[in-house]
């Protein structure tokens, strides 16, 4: 912000538009559009239908406390059936967990109808996983829900899932509201919080608001289960540049789901909790293969986007170009400085103040700039959240911002399921 008031001066005094100037006013003028559309966001409410309803939990290895917490949370909430594929290396503990819950189940009356199976395929993946578990639910299925392994459910979570499909028979998928589960361990866990609410606070629910949510995240999402049948082939072969892609499978589901006119909505009443890396190597792993997966479905679903779903088109296509040019401008500057230095007459804003009071300037303003347009997330989150922003300023930055151009470069390659060594020699 410090820059863009000099800029502005210079404008005003000397007639010269710099380029960041512009970017800096388009930053804002993004952020007014998303977070205008989003306060028209609402949940639904309404009486819920009566839906037959199927849980699909592909699982690794996930560790057997927290699987068995999450089973526990899930049949609480009473669904029709819960199918676990177990896919990779054989693992006889997560077999015996969905035994020995289906057995507890039985006793007790209110959840003795519960239908709890697990199922092993040698073939690791998470696609395989969803379509054999697509394979084994039931007929009579109305709803699937596909749930990380690692995800808590709270209290309604499915039953607040499933409003939105009872309000419209227009809507065929829906995801919640999603939380990082004890976000405040470590600095890494903080910085996932906040990107996932600010994600969630604003571009979720301005989609939302349009009935085109991009990008159904995956922890927990539901789809009518007609419609998962229908593009399981596509599914399951679809490429890009000539390579199928294992990785964005929620991506994929929610693309061909609109695809077919469906709508996409978030619920934001429906609340999971998911866990987050504790340690920037893990961290950047995920973020880097969530950046591929977004970026490659931007590119291949701009046509449509620009004919149907405008908001959306904006919102992925800006995503994508802002750490270009925002790179690009950066070196833009330092070439300017380094030309000016050795004596090359170039056109520059002037930092006439003292080296660290101009650092710190910079700093107050970058924190200005940033808590502005996300004043609505900070106010809700602790208040040291607020004194961490330069270093979530700078991660931003020097981490982020690579890390979405070495998506957007590695948009043809597969990295596979997750952040998850498993040898991979089924496909």
């Amino acid at each position: 912000m410090y820059t863009f008031i000099l800029m502005l001066k210079d404008l005003i005094d000397n007639n010269n538009l710099h380029w960041f100037f512009v970017f800096f006013i388009f930053i804002f003028v993004r952020w007014g559009i998303v977070f205008f559309t989003s306060l028209r966001y609402k949940n639904f409410q309404c009486k819920n239908k009566k839906f037959y309803t199927s849980v699909i939990i592909p699982v690794v290895d996930e560790p057997i406390d927290v699987f068995s917490k999450v089973l526990i949370e899930i049949s609480r909430q009473e669904p029709n059936e819960i199918i676990v594929v177990i896919n990779g290396p054989e693992n006889p503990n997560l077999i015996g967990i969905c035994k020995k819950l289906q057995d507890a189940c039985s006793r007790v009356k209110k959840y003795k109808n519960i239908s709890i199976k697990s199922i092993y395929t040698p073939t690791p993946g998470k696609r395989n996983a969803i379509k054999i578990g697509l394979e084994n639910a039931s007929k009579r299925s109305d709803i699937t829900i596909l749930v990380d392994s690692d995800t808590i459910w709270t209290k309604n979570t499915l039953s607040e899932l499933l409003k939105p499909f009872s309000y419209s028979d227009d809507i065929g998928g829906v995801t919640t509201r999603q939380k990082i589960y004890r976000p405040n361990r470590n600095i890494v866990t903080m910085f996932a919080n906040l990107l996932e609410e600010i994600r969630a606070e604003g571009t979720m629910k301005a989609m939302s608001v349009t009935g085109k949510v991009g990008c159904l995240p995956g922890r927990t999402i539901a789809f009518r289960t007609s419609i998962l049948h229908k593009v399981m082939p596509e599914f399951m072969t679809e490429e890009f540049m000539g390579i199928h892609k294992e990785v964005s499978d929620d991506r994929s589901l929610t693309n061909l789901t609109l695809k077919m006119g469906y709508k996409t909505v978030m619920q934001d009443s429906s609340i999971v909790y998911t866990d987050a890396p504790v340690k920037w190597k893990k961290f950047i792993r995920q973020q880097l293969r969530w950046a591929e997966g977004s970026q490659y479905n931007n590119l291949r679903m701009s046509k449509w986007m620009f004919k149907k779903a405008k908001l959306m088109f904006f919102i992925y296509w800006t995503d994508m170009l802002m750490p270009v040019l925002l790179i690009s401008i950066y070196a833009n500057i330092g070439l300017c400085y380094l030309f000016k230095s050795f004596g090359v007459q170039i056109e520059t804003i002037s930092y006439t103040e003292a080296l660290w009071l101009t650092i710190l300037l910079i700093i107050v303003g970058a924190i200005l700039s940033f808590g502005s347009r996300n004043i609505k997330v900070l106010s809700q989150l602790p208040f040291y959240y607020v004194l961490l922003l330069p270093v979530f300023i700078v991660v931003l930055t020097i981490v982020m911002v690579p890390v979405r151009i070495i998506g957007l470069m590695r948009c043809a390659d597969d990295l596979g399921w997750g952040t998850r060594k498993i040898k991979n020699e089924g496909i």
